[in-house]
């Protein structure tokens, strides 16, 4: 192979078009074996108040408000999955109905929750926090 890295690879997934970035960011966004499970979630969603948990690039809260969902939320710290998601989100015109997050997955629920605020479906996906076995 030889030539350069695109920045982004745009994917056709259940209906969708998500963009996956694969030069930056800590993972790129899309993962094949997660396809079922993001079809899974839009057809358990409807009428439903869903947060993504770790959301990354929104594939599984763009997923469940493609369907019909009350509200979706996607929630990331990274700065980056959040231009990700927000772009993929407007690729699926679906950019009225999603709302975007960038904060602690942690906080925001502790806050949340304080709020007493309550969730139809939760999807929880988070990054392996402990690379290798040593970081125990």
């Amino acid at each position: 192979m030889w030539g350069l890295v695109p920045e982004h690879i745009e994917f056709s997934e259940n209906g969708l078009t998500i963009l996956a970035g694969v030069r930056e960011g800590q993972k790129a966004g899309l993962f094949l074996d997660q396809r079922d499970n993001c079809l899974l979630v839009r057809q358990i969603s409807a009428n439903a108040r869903v947060v993504d948990c770790f959301s990354h690039a929104g594939g599984f809260s763009i997923s469940a408000v493609k369907g019909s969902v009350r509200e979706g939320i996607a929630v990331d710290i990274s700065e980056f999955a959040m231009e990700q998601a927000r772009e993929n989100a407007r690729r699926n015109n679906v950019p009225d109905k999603i709302i975007l997050r960038m904060e602690n997955v942690f906080d925001l629920l502790e806050h949340l929750d304080k709020e007493g605020e309550k969730f139809d479906v939760i999807i929880l996906d988070p990054p392996a926090f402990v690379k290798r076995k040593k970081g125990n």
